[in-house]
């Protein structure tokens, strides 16, 4: 099996209208018209071509979890950026 890409990353948020503000704001995202309507808060943003960031509100699966000191200890989704302003 050889992976082609990425279709989507899915990152959950407590506050839908803060993380909104970081990704439209600061990262110039927009808000993308296909997220259908569903049982909770969220909003998807093309990244590229068949690509796509989803954020949802929805109460965190880890809360509580005791994560090891020495890594671990968060999910990371890196992005490539051409150009970062100061924030």
């Amino acid at each position: 099996m050889k992976i082609a890409g990425l279709l989507h990353a899915t990152i959950l948020v407590e506050d839908l209208q803060r993380a909104r503000r970081f990704y439209e704001q600061v990262l110039g995202f927009a808000a993308s018209t296909a997220r259908p309507e569903m049982s909770f808060p969220g909003v998807w943003y093309d990244l590229a071509p068949n690509q796509q960031l989803h954020l949802m509100q929805l109460p965190s699966p880890e809360s509580g979890l005791q994560r090891p000191l020495n890594g671990g200890r968060t999910a990371i989704l890196p992005l490539r950026l051409t150009i970062c302003l100061p924030w």
